[in-house]
């Protein structure tokens, strides 16, 4: 059954999503496990173009693993994964002065292991 609606899945390398999707405009785009790799020179950069590519009332929401966040010994101990994490007061801090937001929420996930920003485009 067809909703109607017009599903991109991108996984390509993040160069792609800098160049990428220029002339395209979404209602939604939605990205967790990729900024916790990010230093936050190159996760502002990327959410000033995720923001461009909005068509006005869009949705960005970025997900983010926390500093206190349940497994994280596991994680980076286990499966090698070396996280940058953030929490409240970092998210917001990635956001400051780098797009006209009309609206945004954070909240955490139900096991309190990530936090999400989500971004209207106004």
């Amino acid at each position: 059954m067809s909703s109607g609606k017009n599903i991109e899945y991108v996984t390509k390398p993040i160069t792609h999503l800098f160049s990428a999707h220029q002339d395209r405009q979404f209602d939604l785009v939605y990205s967790a496990g990729l900024f916790d790799y990010l230093s936050n020179r190159i996760a502002r950069k990327l959410i000033r173009c995720l923001y461009r590519s909005l068509v006005p009332g869009g949705l960005l929401s970025i997900g983010n693993f926390t500093p206190d966040s349940h497994g994280r010994g596991y994680m980076e101990g286990l499966m090698a994964w070396s996280l940058i994490y953030r929490d409240e007061h970092d998210m917001e801090r990635m956001l400051d002065g780098i797009v006209p937001i009309h609206e945004w929420r954070m909240f955490r996930d139900d096991m309190n292991n990530v936090v999400y920003v989500e971004i209207r485009k106004g």
